[in-house]
């Protein structure tokens, strides 16, 4: 599919419909708004009457834009009722900006190369997937007691080169870009990000397998 920005409503519950549509949609490379009337979502009667169990407790909006950012995905939070005509309209507003904020990097690119080619400068942007840096643990992971190379190497599973991408990953591709063998590369976008996220199976070489 071409990457789209999705509007997905109802996403405050860690239980509901909507969270998991945004999750999806991510894997699948669309940045998403997610929404809902309160950060938290709204209670429905028996909850209102009995509480939440702790076990369903989470932080929201900003927990599912945490856990989708540390997937490698892109997403943003807007509160707002849909029924009101008002907060419908800023909520899609907010939703056309996105996606001119993440086009608006990658035409910056392209325009300030043009202007600067001449005088012998390039001008190119990196698009970074998952790369396990801490900021990939500590958002949507506070557990104290949570393995970070267990949990890395399990979302990793999800990319077709079957790992995370490492800050080195980075490095080494602004360094070929800051380099002499690089000077006829301008106004160029290179995504790093593995193979992008996927939600399908993948295929993987037998454990032990000889390499030729």
């Amino acid at each position: 599919m071409t990457p789209r920005v999705a509007l997905v409503t109802g996403c405050g519950k860690g239980d509901g419909m909507g969270q998991a549509i945004a999750h999806r949609l991510a894997a699948a490379g669309h940045a998403v708004v997610v929404t809902d009337l309160a950060p938290t979502g709204v209670l429905n009667v028996r909850q209102e009457r009995a509480g939440v169990p702790e076990r369903h407790r989470w932080d929201g909006l900003d927990a599912l834009v945490a856990e989708i950012r540390a997937a490698g995905g892109s997403a943003e939070a807007v509160l707002g009722d849909i029924a009101d005509p008002v907060d419908a309209e800023r909520m899609v507003a907010a939703a056309p900006a996105y996606l001119a904020s993440k086009a608006g990097v990658i035409g910056l690119t392209r325009s300030l190369a043009m202007d600067v080619a001449a005088w012998g400068i390039t001008v190119n942007a990196i698009c970074p997937g998952l790369v396990g840096t801490s900021r990939a643990i500590l958002d949507p992971d506070p557990d104290p007691d949570l393995d970070p190379d267990a949990t890395l190497a399990a979302r990793g599973r999800a990319i077709p080169v079957g790992r995370v991408g490492l800050p080195t990953d980075i490095a080494a591709a602004v360094q070929y870009l800051a380099g002499e063998d690089a000077g006829y590369v301008t106004a160029q976008t290179l995504v790093l990000d593995g193979g992008g996220l996927t939600p399908f199976p993948l295929p993987r070489p037998a454990e032990g397998a000889a390499h030729g």
